[in-house]
């Protein structure tokens, strides 16, 4: 009697467990799907300034973690901050503005001239 339940409940758990790994795969793929959906409707200005924050990487392939970026880029319009606060800023992202390893030249010339 014993075996015989546990030999249900071990189909029941390998059924419920396919049916998980097959739903993992489906929401990874549609999430990537999301993500770049999202990114081919921004505007290139908007997309440069994502890739130039230093948590780039964490953020790309991740639609929900782009949306509270773009939530952040959109309520700090520099338009509704003081002028003080902007001038700190721009000196702050001078200060700590770097070359990437990876970046080239130009790359890091043109990042550098639109922060």
């Amino acid at each position: 009697m014993k075996a015989q339940e546990d030999k249900y409940y071990e189909t029941i758990f390998k059924a419920e467990l396919q049916l998980y790994l097959k739903q993992k795969i489906t929401y990874e793929a549609n999430k990537e799907k999301a993500y770049y959906i999202f990114w081919s409707e921004f505007s290139k200005q908007l997309q440069h300034k994502i890739q130039n924050q230093q948590d780039y990487l964490s953020i790309k392939n991740d639609p929900s973690k782009l949306l509270k970026i773009i939530e952040i880029h959109s309520l700090t319009y520099v338009e509704n901050r003081y002028d003080v606060r902007i001038i700190d800023d721009a000196l702050k992202n001078l200060i700590n503005i770097k070359q990437k390893d990876d970046e080239s030249l130009i790359d890091y010339t043109a990042r550098f001239e639109s922060v």
